[in-house]
């Protein structure tokens, strides 16, 4: 796969924005990681994707910086207003519909790929974390910022939007990839 096709797999997957994402920009950040924890956030130490399972930022940077290619892409709706949690429902569910189908596609090539979402990746009811193994290997995913990367710069950096104005909600996520390298 090269980045063309990595852009139409995106595209085709249903995602209006899908840009090209350089992985030497990605900043691994303990802050946004601790903001996991401090903030209490209902999934910290409860699933596989999540903090503390999913690995340290330093393993996150020596795992994810071996990639030299990357796609972010973005599901974006308008809403009536910032109460609009109806809208901003829809376009969840629109958004891991979409990220659903890249995944499967991906996951059908003979690419070694490294997937990000906007949320935990939402396979399983009721995780297995800590006492069983993951039950879907192939399609848990953990967030941006579970990977300790703060999404307003990993949009930034990439040229990427990460704000469309008032009454506008987006969803992000991206995958990175290596051309070069096929998965044995």
């Amino acid at each position: 796969m090269d980045i063309k096709s990595a852009l139409e797999l995106t595209k085709e997957a249903g995602f209006e924005i899908a840009e090209p994402l350089d992985p030497s920009k990605l900043r691994f950040m303990r802050e946004v990681r601790d903001m996991c924890a401090a903030d209490k956030c209902r999934q910290y130490n409860k699933k596989w994707v999540c903090p503390p399972a999913c690995g340290e930022i330093g393993e996150m940077a020596a795992r994810y910086h071996r990639f030299s290619d990357g796609v972010i892409f973005q599901t974006v709706r308008d809403m009536q207003d910032c109460f609009d949690f109806e809208s901003v429902g829809e376009l969840m569910a629109t958004h891991r519909s979409a990220m659903s189908k890249l995944l499967d596609t991906l996951n059908g090539l003979d690419e070694e790929v490294a997937f990000f979402g906007s949320d935990g990746c939402g396979n399983c009811k009721e995780c297995a974390y800590p006492g069983e193994p993951c039950r879907f290997p192939k399609r848990a995913f953990p967030s941006l910022e579970a990977c300790g990367l703060l999404v307003c710069d990993v949009c930034k950096d990439n040229g990427v939007p990460y704000y469309y104005g008032l009454n506008k909600v987006a969803f992000t996520g991206a995958f990175l990839f290596n051309p070069e390298k096929r998965n044995n």
